[in-house]
Order: C-alpha cells, then sequence, then structure tokens
C-alpha cells in the first residue's frame, strides 16, 4: 500500500509542479537568473549508515535528458527511507527548494534508467516566495545510464555546373560530434561561382548542420587556338603554310600535300587536340619533304684501245647516294688492256664518279716458241728445253755443267 501511496504522490507532485510553473510564467514575477546554470545546483543526499557514520553522495547532471535532471548514485544497501535531501547554489542566492506539494519527499531507487514512477521533483523559490525554476532528480544503487552513442551522419558533396550537369558526387559518414570539411575541385572547361570550402558539423546526436553541400560550376568558354601547318624541304625552304582556328574541346587534321619535285620524308597526316582550356597539343605542325634526285646515267663501254672495235656499250640509271661495280668481260682473241673493275660512286645529288666506264682490249699475239740446246762440238746433245715468252715478254737461259767439258760460249 506504501508504494501506491508513493506513485499517487509523485503524479501529484508533477501536476503541482507544472501548476506552479504556469502561474509562475503568467505573473511575470521570474528573477534575472539565467535558466542555462541549472547544471551548477548542489543536490546532496545524506543518510546514516548502519555503524552510525553520516554518509553523502552529491547528484551529477544528466546532460543528456534535456530536462535538468540529476542522477544521485547510493551504494548498495541504502536505506532510502532514511535519506534526506539538501539544495543550494554556491553562488549565494537565497532560494528554497521544495516538493511541488510541500509534503516530504519519497525516494525510491529508479534502477538502472530514468523512470517517471521514481523521479523526484524539485522546486525552487526565492527569498520572496516567487517560482524560480524546477529540476528532477533520480536516486538509484546504479550508475548514471549513458547515452547510446548516436550514429554517424551522412553527408553528400555534389559539385555540379549551373545547368545542372553533376561534374562528381561524394557521400562520407561524419561521427556524431565530429566535423567535416569539403573542398572545391578543378573540372577542365568550368570555373567556381561559390566558396572553396564548406564545413559541416555534428551534433553528439547525429545531426548535421547540412546534409547535402553543394559547389557550383559555371563552364568556361575558352577563346580557339591558333594551329599552324608547315610544308617545307630539308634545306628549310617552305613550300606552304597554313593557320587555323580550332575550338575549345576540338581537333583539327592536316594532311601532307603534293609538291613537283620533292618526295614527303614523314608522315602523312597529324592532328591537333585543343582541351576544354584552349590550350592545344602542338601550336606549329611539320611535314618535311626532300628534294627528288634523278637518278645518274652512266655508260659503260667494252672496246678495244684503238677504237676499232666496240664490243658492247649499255647505259645504267644509278640512284643517288649509292656505289656501284662494274666488271670486265672476256672476248675470244683480244685481251683485257686495262682495269678489270670499275667502282661508280653516286653523290646526293646524283652526280657519278666517274661519269663513263670504259673497258679496254687489245688483239691477243700468240706467245713465241723458244729452243735452247745444250750440245759438244761433236755434235752431242746434253740437253734441249722449248720455252713459250709471251708478246713483249723476255726470258733468261743459263748454261748448264757436264762433267768433261767445258763452256765454250757465254754462259747466258
Amino acid at each position: 500500500m506504501t508504494s501506491g501511496k508513493r506513485h499517487i504522490g509523485a503524479a501529484l507532485s508533477r501536476l503541482t509542479a507544472i501548476l506552479l510553473c504556469l502561474a509562475v510564467l503568467c505573473a511575470g514575477t521570474v528573477t534575472a537568473f539565467a535558466r542555462g546554470d541549472w547544471q551548477e545546483l548542489v543536490l546532496m543526499l545524506t543518510w546514516t549508515d548502519s555503524a552510525g557514520q553520516t554518509q553523502m553522495v552529491q547528484a551529477e547532471p544528466m546532460t543528456d535528458e534535456g530536462q535538468q535532471a540529476f542522477w544521485a548514485c547510493l551504494p548498495g544497501g541504502t536505506p532510502f527511507a532514511a535519506l534526506s535531501l539538501e539544495a543550494y547554489f554556491e553562488d549565494g542566492r537565497s532560494w528554497s527548494f521544495v516538493s511541488p506539494d510541500g509534503l516530504p519527499w519519497q525516494f525510491m531507487d529508479t534502477g538502472s534508467t530514468a523512470q517517471d514512477w521514481a523521479a523526484i521533483q524539485i522546486v525552487a523559490y526565492d527569498a520572496g516566495g516567487n517560482y524560480q525554476d524546477s529540476y528532477t532528480l533520480y536516486v538509484s544503487t546504479q550508475p548514471m545510464p549513458q547515452p547510446a552513442a548516436a550514429a554517424p551522419a551522412e553527408v553528400t558533396a555534389v559539385w555540379s555546373a549551373e545547368d545542372g550537369t553533376v561534374l562528381n558526387q561524394q557521400t562520407v559518414q561524419v561521427e556524431a560530434g565530429g566535423s567535416y570539411t569539403f573542398y572545391a575541385q578543378d573540372f577542365d572547361g568550368y570555373e567556381l561561382t561559390g566558396g572553396s570550402e564548406a564545413t559541416v558539423w555534428v551534433d553528439e546526436n547525429g545531426n548535421a548542420s547540412q546534409s547535402v553541400v553543394y559547389f557550383t560550376y559555371t563552364r568556361h568558354v575558352a577563346a580557339p587556338a591558333e594551329v599552324t601547318a608547315v610544308w617545307s624541304a630539308e634545306d628549310g625552304t617552305v613550300l606552304n603554310q597554313q593557320t587555323v582556328q580550332v575550338e575549345a574541346g576540338g581537333s583539327y587534321t592536316f594532311y601532307a600535300q603534293d609538291f613537283d619535285g620533292y618526295e614527303l620524308t614523314g608522315g602523312s597526316e597529324a592532328t591537333v587536340w585543343v582541351d576544354e582550356n584552349g590550350n592545344a597539343s602542338q601550336s606549329v605542325v611539320y611535314f618535311t619533304y626532300r628534294k627528288v634526285i634523278a637518278p645518274a646515267e652512266v655508260t659503260a663501254t667494252w672496246r678495244t684501245a684503238d677504237g676499232e672495235s666496240v664490243f658492247s656499250q649499255e647505259t645504267y640509271a644509278l640512284n643517288p647516294g649509292g656505289s656501284y661495280s662494274f666488271e670486265a668481260r672476256e672476248y675470244d682473241g683480244f685481251e683485257l688492256a686495262s682495269d678489270a673493275q670499275v667502282i661508280v660512286y653516286v653523290d646526293e645529288n646524283g652526280i657519278a664518279s666517274p661519269a663513263a666506264v670504259e673497258f679496254l682490249y687489245r688483239k691477243a699475239v700468240p706467245p713465241a716458241t723458244v729452243t735452247v740446246t745444250y750440245a759438244a762440238n761433236d755434235g752431242t746433245v746434253f740437253d734441249s728445253q722449248s720455252v713459250q715468252i709471251a708478246p713483249n715478254g723476255s726470258e733468261t737461259f743459263y748454261a748448264n755443267t757436264y762433267e768433261g767439258y767445258e763452256l765454250t760460249g757465254a754462259d747466258t
């Protein structure tokens, strides 16, 4: 039955406190003390333990409740019926603190959570009896419950153009009580129109100061790029030149051209790209040519030295920058009267050296047959030798020695 009375008493106390608050607010008699300093209120619970010793516990503010509530954690076995409460501010204000109905407080163990039926309502009056504030106290033998950690807040940053085109997007998780700073990014062809950074704060309850952050850009229209193509010879002679305007974000392809007397030495086309900022991949394109050099015409002649007979005559087209070998040939009844090989060099300008090739021949004369006899005065032949000697040639013979004989003439 006592418990039922306490429940009814607590409910009446809360009702009385509400009525008092309404009455005072309507009367406009609240003093100048700030309500934000409620955590400075000292609530001291006192009791006498089984050994006759006075024990005291000061209640702690419950910042997570948001209701100007306090929590007092008492040792196990504390006699709740013997508890007394002293309330005061240390700044010297002369306030009095009572229950809403003016009756003694009935203390009950609220357990591990703040229960309405165990709430102790405390009403404050100033020295003139004017209502000032009200507070709630929970008494338990268990520690103050800690607020559950709030879930991280999901915050999204969007980098977009003025026409709504999304250039990039990023979503992050920001812990309760933390903050996150997003920064503007660079995008080709776009310029930032607002701030370069934005910070989002998340309170202890996981509420973000803003859930979406926007960075806005305007499209940058760059001036066209000027690109020049030059068609030139290896010696620097400009055969043609052309300059074009290429729009930002575009491209242009140049092609090789034909020029009489010249041939292309490199690629036949070149493409230039221009980025969104108007920067060309290259500002000048070159096509290089070299002069077309005609082959050197070299005539090779195979003839007799006196010019009476021409065995063969041939004309060859020899490319510049090379060397070419010509060889003598054999003809019956004739023999070579000049070098057997001639090398012709043709330079880069098509000039041959020598400019003509001749192989000279003469009639072949049979060799003379000469016989040498080694004999005695009496006609005895010791030895005999025949030798062939080519025209315009010579041969030396030497006397031999024979036992019992002596040379009677020249020895060679």
